[in-house]
């Protein structure tokens, strides 16, 4: 420290005033402190760079010892290194070519896509997913990320080929459409009628018709158990509520049917031809009356009834359907009824 002709004191490293002794004390230590760790610092860095020098020097010349005795083995390396780096620049290379043609490939597809746009010189109203693949793609390609650009670029085209597709199977379906309604159109214009996916004039029409709820075989091929709900069936076309009795224990009862408040208990007798319903049959039909209490008896058979059973009918709250009745009333509710809808 210093004291100057006007009483002040000075540091005499920074040479800053003070007017009294003690801050100018306290100021030249702490100046002092800073400037030795100023220099140990720089000595540090200088350790450091020293350091790294001699690091750098001792891998040089381990390198050159190897070199000098297995020059052989350093020749290899640099080659695998040039045939690796070939390689990668190679694929790198193939990679652009590939993301160039799918972007071409998508390019076109979306410009015939663009002018195809029901005539619109704008294009599409509305941005499709496959567009924002395709800028993707674009935006991949221009930052050289060509892997990305490929993959984009190919979802892109499928989205595109999928919005394709079905825009062709949807018009393949309208004008198969069109032509089936063509067709059904003249069919009818020619005075032939639908059934079953077949066509033909009405009196085929009734014909086919006919062998199906079986009047052609007198309801041969059906069973016992199925000829009792085809006239269940028959009945409710009839307008009645008709339920199938339990088999066992039935009381000469097959079929209940309800229609207005009153109840028509319905005994089946499918016979083959030749077998007729005896008097014996009726009365067991007209007994089972008061087990249901219904008002009204009808015995169906697909055959016929003795004169003796059909004597009993009369006076009696019964109908007797022999074929001819049940073969009148299936064409009426089984196939009149539906041709005329």
């Amino acid at each position: 420290m210093i004291k100057d002709d006007d009483y002040y004191w000075s540091c005499e490293i920074c040479e800053k005033e003070f007017e009294t002794k003690r801050e100018c004390d306290e100021h030249e230590k702490s100046c002092k402190r800073k400037k030795e760790e100023k220099k140990a610092h720089i000595i540090s860095k200088n350790d450091l760079i020293t350091a790294c020098r001699n690091l750098l020097l001792l891998v040089l010349y381990f390198l050159l010892f190897v070199l000098y005795i297995f020059p052989w083995l350093v020749l290899t390396l640099i080659l695998l290194v040039l045939y690796l780096l070939n390689q990668w620049l190679k694929k790198r290379e193939q990679n652009r070519q590939e993301a160039i043609l799918a972007l071409n490939r998508v390019n076109d597809e979306y410009r015939r896509e663009y002018t195809r746009h029901l005539g619109d010189k704008e294009g599409p109203k509305e941005k499709r997913p496959y567009v924002h693949q395709l800028m993707e793609a674009v935006e991949a390609f221009n930052h050289r990320k060509y892997t990305e650009a490929k993959s984009l670029a190919g979802k892109a085209y499928n989205m595109l080929e999928g919005e394709n597709r079905q825009r062709l199977q949807k018009l393949q379906q309208e004008r198969h459409e069109e032509k089936h309604r063509r067709f059904e159109a003249s069919q009818r214009a020619k005075g032939l009628v639908k059934y079953r996916n077949k066509w033909g004039t009405p009196e085929q029409v009734r014909r086919w018709r006919e062998i199906e709820v079986g009047l052609n075989d007198n309801f041969a091929h059906m069973s016992p158990y199925e000829f009792e709900g085809f006239i269940a069936e028959l009945f409710r076309r009839m307008g009645y509520d008709a339920q199938k009795t339990i088999n066992t224990g039935d009381y000469g009862a097959d079929v209940i049917a309800k229609k207005d408040g009153k109840t028509v208990l319905i005994q089946v007798k499918k016979y083959s031809h030749g077998s007729l319903v005896t008097p014996h049959e009726v009365q067991g039909t007209l007994g089972a009356l008061w087990k249901y209490k219904a008002d009204k008896a009808v015995l169906v058979t697909t055959s016929d009834f003795t004169t003796r059973a059909k004597d009993l009918e009369n006076g009696a709250p019964i109908e007797l359907w022999d074929k001819d009745i049940l073969h009148r009333m299936v064409r009426k509710y089984f196939i009149e009824r539906p041709a005329a809808r």
